[in-house]
C-alpha cells in the first residue's frame, strides 16, 4: 500500500442490500475491524470465497459480545451492470459501496487490487491490518484469525481497547 493507509470508511456512500444508505455513525458504534471485499459474481473463486467469508462473518459476530458487529465487511463489487450489482448483493449480509461510487477505482488503485477475490483488512481508525486477508480465512480458524488481527490492531493502537 501507498503512504496513504488510512481510509475513513463512514465518508463513504455505503449501502445495504436492500439500497438504503447506512447510517455509518449508529451501526458501526462497536466495529473496531473491517474487511474491504473486492468480487464480481461473474468470477467463480470470488463466489467460493464469499461462501467461506460468510461463515467466518457470522461465525465472529455471534461470538463477540460487543453490543454490535465487532466485524463489517464493506463490499466493492466489480459488476458489468448495476442490474448486476443489484441482484448480487441480495444473497449477503454484509454492507457494499455504490455501484456508480467513484472512489471504487480510486480505492483499488490506491490498494494495488490486481486479482479478485481480495480482502483488505483495516482497523476502526483506517489503518491497514493486512493486505492478505483472503489466505487467512481460507487457511485460519475463527478463532485464530480474530486472534491475529485483534494483535495487529493493538500493534498499530496500542492504548485502545479490542
Amino acid at each position: 500500500m501507498t503512504n496513504h493507509d488510512i481510509f475513513n470508511f463512514k465518508d463513504y456512500d455505503i449501502i445495504d442490500k436492500s439500497y438504503t444508505p447506512v447510517n455509518t455513525d449508529e451501526e458501526w458504534t462497536h466495529t473496531k475491524i473491517f474487511g474491504l471485499l473486492f468480487t464480481a459474481s461473474w468470477c467463480p473463486p470470488c463466489k467460493l470465497f464469499e461462501e467461506s467469508l460468510a461463515v467466518f462473518y457470522h461465525d465472529i459476530n455471534s461470538k463477540l459480545d460487543t453490543g454490535g458487529k465487532g466485524f463489517e465487511i464493506i463490499h466493492v463489487a466489480s459488476e458489468k451492470t448495476k442490474a448486476d450489482f443489484k441482484e448480487s448483493i441480495q444473497k449477503l449480509d454484509w454492507v457494499f459501496l455504490r455501484y456508480d461510487d467513484k472512489l471504487i477505482h480510486m480505492i483499488a488503485e490506491e490498494l494495488n487490487v490486481e486479482c479478485i477475490p481480495a480482502l483488505y483488512i483495516f482497523s476502526d481508525k483506517g489503518k491497514l491490518l493486512s493486505s492478505d486477508g483472503r489466505k487467512d480465512i481460507t487457511t485460519l480458524s475463527t478463532k485464530d484469525i480474530w486472534e491475529t488481527w485483534i494483535k495487529l490492531y493493538w500493534n498499530l493502537h496500542p492504548n485502545e481497547i479490542a
